[in-house]
């Protein structure tokens, strides 16, 4: 009762923000459009000329992302992809791969988000297991399909290459049996192009927005359905209610883009507040606070390993000269958990608890230290039959 008591003071700051987030996160109108194009179109309305996307040299504002992914929508459309449609995505962390997620978004399609360490069985089972229509291959990762490309039923005009970030500004050239994507969404030269398709406006709470895979450590990677009313559920918890996210914030996410941590979580936490999102190809502990500073970061992404990986790197003059003020992540242990808080000198540790197969998640808004918080949704914890799947019942109900 001590630390609620200390508390008060913080949980009556939180409370407006509660509210406003608890409203944009609970869609319920199944006719009201919603989902990640839609809350990305409010972030531009709100801020066209803010910083969105970061990463190196490249700085791209709300208003240049919007019209980069327009125009690949615009061409998606033409090409036949329609709302339902399932296109594997295959690209590493860097802005093509979000621009890209977000198109198929703008499309009402789904966005397959293939793991980029994959190759052989295991890329054609995720592959064949969601039958997509389409597949979007970044220059890196052409080998990879290349090898597997026979064993899917992937039309070659529907085989969309990407060139690799050291090409930003050009579209390159694609290898034999590739269309490259951004050369023929760019080259129909038609200024509606740069504008929202109206598709965007047709997309509701239950419509599937991503198939996020498992990783596959008890078998072979499964397909989890995320949905766009999700994604509203997530970006506003997170984004607005845990974090109070603002235009001027900037979160740095090293963390894989193809699992929901890093996608929905930071992602989603940036747009909800129209602040700039950084990414990293991949993550480095080396490299971790000079790129927090250089992008002049005030929000973290996190996943409990990465943050030991921090904390055991050797001590430095500058491991509080940032202007980092809070994060966002799950599996931070207690034995991390101060050690980190104290040499970093970050205030506001938001750990939560959640899975992309799940259907509920907890959250630390109110920064205590060592706990995944709680949930603002109704909740019950039900047994169940672990090879039906089913609850299981006796002669009182659920158990």
């Amino acid at each position: 009762w001590g630390m609620m008591l200390r508390k008060l003071p913080t949980i009556a700051k939180a409370i407006p923000r509660v509210v406003k987030g608890m409203k944009v996160a609970n869609v319920k109108d199944p006719t009201q459009p919603c989902g990640l194009a839609w809350t990305f179109e409010q972030a531009t309305l709100r801020n066209p000329d803010g910083l969105a996307l970061l990463q190196n040299d490249v700085a791209l504002t709300y208003a240049q992302v919007n019209q980069w992914a327009n125009r690949i929508a615009h061409h998606l459309i033409s090409q036949g992809i329609g709302k339902g449609d399932a296109v594997a995505i295959f690209i590493e962390n860097r802005p093509e791969l979000l621009v890209s997620i977000l198109a198929v978004a703008k499309v009402g399609a789904i966005s397959a988000l293939l793991n980029t360490s994959q190759t052989r069985d295991a890329l054609v089972h995720s592959l064949n297991l969601v039958a997509p229509v389409a597949i979007i291959v970044g220059e890196e990762l052409v080998p990879a399909y290349s090898a597997v490309r026979q064993r899917v039923a992937i039309a070659e005009t529907r085989t969309w290459f990407v060139a690799d970030r050291e090409t930003y500004g050009s579209p390159g050239i694609s290898p034999d049996g590739f269309i490259n994507l951004m050369k023929v969404s760019a080259d129909a030269g038609d200024a509606s192009r740069n504008h929202n398709p109206p598709s965007s406006q047709q997309v509701f709470c239950d419509d599937t927005c991503f198939y996020i895979y498992t990783s596959g450590t008890t078998g072979l990677p499964k397909a989890g359905v995320f949905k766009h009313g999700r994604w509203m559920r997530s970006s506003a918890s997170f984004g607005l209610i845990a974090l109070d996210m603002r235009p001027e914030d900037v979160v740095y996410c090293p963390l894989p883009l193809y699992h929901a941590t890093g996608l929905c979580v930071c992602w989603g936490s940036a747009i909800s507040g129209a602040s700039a999102f950084a990414i990293r190809r991949k993550f480095s502990a080396s490299q971790f606070w000079s790129d927090v500073r250089k992008y002049r970061a005030t929000t973290l992404g996190y996943v409990g390993e990465l943050c030991r990986y921090l904390v055991d790197q050797p001590p430095s003059a500058d491991d509080n000269q940032h202007g980092v003020t809070k994060m966002i992540g799950n599996g931070l242990r207690p034995g991390a958990w101060q050690q980190f808080k104290t040499r970093f000198g970050v205030g506001h540790i938001c750990e939560l608890y959640a899975a992309s197969d799940g259907n509920i998640g907890f959250s630390n808004i109110l920064n205590f230290d060592n706990t995944i918080g709680f949930s603002l949704m109704n909740w019950e914890l039900v047994a169940y039959d672990h090879d039906s799947g089913a609850p299981i019942r006796n002669a009182n109900g659920l158990m």
